[in-house]
């Protein structure tokens, strides 16, 4: 019985779109963990399941469509497979494209490792007319196969009982057939895995399987060759052959795919699939951009307004119970000021905006998982890919760009979708760019107050901007810092599928739990940080909620005359303070401006107020104390009344006219007038604080995610280059409109020249070692 052990590796190996993915969260649920393969960003998941008393500890390799180690999810592959430390590999396959996938799979029985076949979709198949012999599968490759439909649960417990079986009554695990070549290869091969014994020996693996990955220019191999000094002329084995050698090995593993499909597959379809008449829609030249148009619009509508309806229950909730049941349970119990100051109002507060976050993210994701389990993503990169290829991106880089219209945080991890690593580093330094909806009450407030009429304007000029930019940015990248070679556009086009909702909201689940255990600790650290600053006084006080005591405050007039160039003058330092804030939730910016320009522009009219108010004062200071029943109840009530503004405002998909009325509400209580006051030179002074706030570096969570897939130096590098570019962009376009400073003027346009000159010398650098070749 091979399955002695404690603890038993399975990695599940396959194609993209073959649902190797399905399979795994069907196996192993929430019980994964998630994270990086060793020297790539490619992701990593881990998951575990129970059988017997057994624990199978399950793998999912990244999808792949050969194993050549010449992009990051083939290295990160092969360099698993390579180290061992699987007892079996199941083999994913895709029943409607067996043919395809059978190349992967000669791969991994050259390999030698222990296999098992798990034929994928038999559902698809059968409606489609197509019926796989499994058993005369098993006979030609000489390994077990196993029919599924990885989305059905039953069906996936019927994969873990024939596994099951399979383990605890086979002696060995079952290794596969050898794939035989034609005899001038299989020659070759066996010439050349004499010398390459020594390569090998330091992979772990056969001489012949060396061999076949040598001639296949296997990345992996090639590097060891040439660093032990291995040297085998391709020229003269060309010569030989008649052709290269890598393209004859490719026409034989085809051919053999092809003889064994039509082996086992009896295909009865004479007709046009639903997949083909919808691609003839989807995929149309005159109504395919349209249609991803509006696709991208219903998920923008979806998720950032369906998500935003939520926002209020966890920002109630969250901040009833950790900021307000916390400070009034601290003072209960006599706790000193710092300690209220900290707990409360820093970390009770660090937690309510990482909460937050969670709807739209979560919606984000569950958009982007239905439309990636439906088979439309695929198809809206192919639409994209020529606009794409003008920044030398392709298509499916344009996804990631406009999740960003929503959130930045889902939109960085969403390039993880991009294998060739120079293509995910640029689209990762242009998504910042996409104003995300957080900025969007900013532009609402100050079009509301200077704009008037024209605010819904001022806000799409405002998005517009943003595009233009990362375009020119683009181009300046992908011709200094990002030189390299593009790669092949090949992308699968999956049949369309009708997504299960358990699936949906499972895959939703884990991008979100990964979002919150991961980008969340570094904004609850910041935001513990810039909450206490904002409670302590400079007089030692606490509790002053970012007022003018608030040591925020204070750091926000020291920090002024850094933003005085772009017409934020001396005295209006609430206007710096708000951009501080703005580092941990861009919404906050708004909340910022509101509070410190309402208690700076107090008059007669408040302290009227005020004083009507402390009539009523002390019966009412009975009932402002905190209530874990009147929390919950709130926070429940605002989902059914968000949710009827949400579907009421279809017409309204970036909540301009909302936005706006929030804002001319606000500013009757005090604080529009004061920045009216503070921003008095007009829109020019206005546009340049706006175009500040839409260039510079996103929140605390973007930043997060954005070190964390581009690494210290690059995550350095896109954070500097973006403020310098948002502050002298800023600098110039007030200056010129309307501060008229030559100086400045001159200033700014060194900057700017000095970031080019700063990324032709990193690209020379960069190409000196070979960083994206």
């Amino acid at each position: 019985m091979p399955i002695e052990k404690e603890v038993f590796t399975i990695a599940i190996a396959g194609n993209p779109n073959c649902g190797k993915t399905a399979l795994f969260n069907s196996l192993t649920g929430s019980n994964q963990i998630v994270g990086n393969w060793p020297g790539v960003t490619v992701e990593k998941k881990e998951g575990q399941f129970k059988l017997d008393n057994h624990t199978i500890r399950v793998v999912d390799l990244p999808g792949i469509y050969a194993l050549f180690a010449n992009s990051e999810d083939e290295r990160a592959a092969l360099d698993y497979l390579l180290k061992g430390e699987a007892d079996l590999v199941v083999n994913i396959l895709d029943a409607t494209n067996l043919e395809r996938n059978l190349f992967l799979t000669s791969q991994l029985m050259e390999k030698g490792v222990p296999m098992v076949l798990a034929v994928n979709m038999m559902d698809i198949a059968a409606s489609r007319g197509i019926h796989v012999d499994l058993h005369k599968l098993e006979e030609i490759l000489g390994v077990t196969a196993i029919g599924l439909t990885a989305v059905s649960p039953k069906s996936c417990e019927g994969f873990v009982n024939d596994l099951h079986k399979l383990l605890h009554n086979s002696r060995e695990l079952p290794l596969p057939k050898a794939v035989k070549h034609s005899e001038v290869l299989e020659k070759l091969i066996e010439e050349i895995a004499v010398p390459l014994k020594p390569v090998a020996d330091k992979l772990g693996a056969s001489p012949r399987w060396t061999a076949v990955q040598y001639l296949e220019h296997s990345g992996r191999v090639l590097e060891l060759a040439d660093e032990l000094g291995v040297e085998i002329p391709h020229d003269k084995i060309e010569e030989d052959l008649g052709e290269e050698v890598e393209f004859a090995l490719a026409d034989s593993r085809y051919s053999y795919a092809r003889d064994i499909a039509k082996a086992v597959i009896r295909d009865n379809t004479n007709t046009s699939t639903r997949t083909d008449k919808l691609d003839k829609l989807f995929l149309n030249r005159i109504l395919g951009i349209p249609l991803f148009l509006i696709a991208m619009y219903l998920v923008f509508w979806f998720a950032v307004k369906v998500g935003s309806a939520f926002i209020d229950f966890f920002d109630i909730l969250f901040g009833g119970i950790f900021v307000d049941g916390m400070t009034e349970l601290l003072t209960k119990v006599g706790a000193p000021g710092v300690v209220v100051a900290l707990l409360a109002n820093g970390i009770g507060t660090g937690i309510q905006t990482v909460s937050t976050f969670i709807p739209v993210i979560f919606f984000m994701f569950l958009c982007l998982s239905f439309l990636e389990d439906s088979g439309y993503m695929s198809r809206a990169a192919f639409v994209a890919d020529r606009f794409m290829r003008f920044l030398g991106l392709p298509g499916k880089a344009f996804v990631p760009m406009i999740v960003g219209f929503g959130c930045s945080v889902p939109a960085l991890m969403g390039t993880r979708t991009l294998e060739n690593k120079r293509e995910r580093f640029l689209t990762l330094f242009l998504v910042p760019f996409m104003s995300c909806g957080a900025r969007l009450p900013v532009y609402a407030l100050f079009g509301a107050a200077f704009f008037g009429e024209s605010a819904g304007t001022l806000v799409f000029g405002i998005y517009l901007t943003g595009i233009v930019i990362a375009l020119i940015y683009g181009l300046l990248l992908r011709h200094t810092v990002f030189m390299g070679k593009e790669s092949t556009f090949i992308m699968e086009l999956p049949p369309y599928h009708l997504p299960k909702a358990r699936n949906l909201f499972r895959h939703a689940w884990l991008r979100l739990k990964e979002f919150v255990f991961r980008a969340g600790k570094v904004v609850l650290i910041m935001v513990t940080v810039l909450g206490f600053m904002g409670s302590v006084g400079t007089d030692g006080s606490f509790g002053n909620d970012n007022n003018e005591k608030s040591v925020l405050s204070a750091v926000g007039t020291v920090i002024t005359p850094v933003f005085e160039p772009f017409g934020v003058e001396r005295d209006n330092w609430p206007a710096s303070v708000a951009l501080f804030t703005g580092l941990f939730a861009k919404e906050a910016i708004v909340g910022t401006l509101n509070s410190l320009y309402a208690i700076e522009g107090t008059g007669a009219a408040n302290a009227a107020i005020e004083k009507a108010g402390e009539a009523g004062a002390d019966e009412t200071a009975a009932d402002n104390g905190f209530s874990l029943k009147s929390t919950v109840k709130d926070a429940l009530v605002s989902v059914p009344a968000n949710l009827v503004e949400v579907f009421t405002s279809i017409a309204n998909p970036l909540g301009v006219k909302d936005a706006i009325d929030e804002s001319e509400s606000a500013g009757n209580e005090g604080a529009y007038k004061t920045m009216l006051a503070h921003f008095n030179l007009g829109r020019f002074q206005v546009l340049a604080y706006l175009l500040f706030i839409l260039l510079y570096v996103p929140c605390l969570a973007a930043m997060g995610t954005a070190f964390r897939e581009l690494g210290r130096f690059y995550g350095t590098l896109m954070m500097v280059l973006q403020t310098v570019i948002g502050w002298s962009l800023s600098v110039l376009f007030f200056q010129v409109t309307c501060g008229h400073s030559t100086a400045w003027i001159v200033t700014s346009v060194a900057l700017l020249a000095g970031v080019v000159v700063a990324l032709i010398a990193i690209g020379r650098d960069q190409r000196k070692k070979k960083v994206f070749e």
